[in-house]
């Protein structure tokens, strides 16, 4: 997405917000997170602000009305609620039977409500210098983690470790090698010595 368009898209999502996100936007921005994250953020706390109106836990006219306090009392259960709701609502894409979204769009739907929560509870300073609330409900919450395969987790370590693991492997290809050529030597060396004594037994 062009950054013009993505930045014209973020402006109609901010438009919709309560005041509490809207600080948590400006202060991420210092950060600074990505246009393109925050965006993503955006799109995710709509779909959860629209659940939270529509299943009847904010009383609430529109988005921009919740009330923060909404937000601290919120339960376990009412997030486990969400979660569900998120695992079987109809897909939007009206040429797919699939219910329900994926579990890569959870585990970001998740994130960017924990990264909120978390500004909530611990970043923000009110007017005493304190955070907004301090009950976290996100850290109750689990999330399941994509598999990964073999070969996937094999080029995360390699990443992760690099350079280390590219000199250890070379170490350890190095390594083999010499094993390798030390036991041809001590094979040529055995040969030699079996056919000197059968030399010397003739």
């Amino acid at each position: 997405m062009k950054r013009e368009l993505l930045l014209e898209k973020i402006e109609e999502y901010k438009s919709l917000m309560p005041w509490f996100v809207l600080e948590y936007y400006q202060s991420k921005l210092s950060v600074p997170y990505s246009f393109t994250t925050l965006y993503e953020y955006l799109k995710e706390y709509k779909r959860f602000f629209d659940w939270l109106i529509d299943s009847g836990i904010s009383d609430a006219d529109d988005i921009a009305s919740i009330d923060i306090k909404t937000l601290e009392n919120l339960t376990k259960k009412d997030m486990e609620s969400f979660v569900l709701y998120l695992r079987e609502r109809p897909s939007l894409n009206t040429y797919s039977k699939k219910q329900g979204v994926s579990q890569t769009t959870i585990n970001r739907t998740l994130s960017a409500l924990s990264s909120l929560y978390k500004y909530l509870t611990e970043e923000v300073e009110g007017p005493d210098g304190e955070p907004y609330f301090y009950r976290n409900v996100m850290k109750k919450v689990s999330t399941k983690k994509k598999k990964e395969t073999l070969a996937a987790r094999a080029e995360n370590i390699k990443q992760k470790h690099s350079p280390w693991f590219t000199v250890l492997t070379g170490f350890q290809q190095v390594n083999h090698s010499s094993m390798v050529v030390s036991a041809q030597r001590e094979a040529s060396i055995g040969s030699y010595s079996r056919n000197l004594a059968i030399g010397l037994k003739l």
